[in-house]
């Protein structure tokens, strides 16, 4: 390969590295509010860097039910109460508990350019 090639290569390389194309990174929740998560020990996100799907945050689902409660005893003293089950159905909000917490390992993609982070995931532990 020709000096002239390896140089023009190299000049397209090094751009394509300076335009910090989507990258997957990883970082450790610091702060909840307002949200920081550090990726080392130089570089600390700041919550308007960030942004979050809802694999990682608290969310309301709306759900179809329809089944029987379990027998469990009233409240009263009345014998009617003494064992008893009911429909349980229709459409109902459930709190999906998914939010982030000080310590959580996070993944996150960071955008073109190098400014901004969706947070996608968090290790399970």
């Amino acid at each position: 390969m020709s000096d002239i090639i390896r140089s023009i290569r190299k000049v397209v390389l090094d751009g394509v590295n300076a335009q910090k194309l989507t990258d997957v990174v990883y970082g450790t929740v610091e702060s909840i509010a307002p949200l920081k998560v550090r990726i080392d020990q130089k570089l600390l996100l700041e919550q308007e860097q960030l942004k979050l799907t809802r694999a990682v945050m608290d969310y309301e689902v709306d759900m179809t039910v329809d089944h029987l409660t379990e027998n469990r005893s009233g409240g009263s003293d009345a014998a009617s109460f003494a064992s008893h089950n009911h429909e349980y159905k229709g459409r109902k909000k459930f709190l999906i508990h998914n939010g982030l917490i000080v310590g959580d390992k996070v993944t996150m993609i960071r955008a073109h350019g190098g400014q901004q982070f969706l947070i996608i995931d968090k290790e399970v532990v």
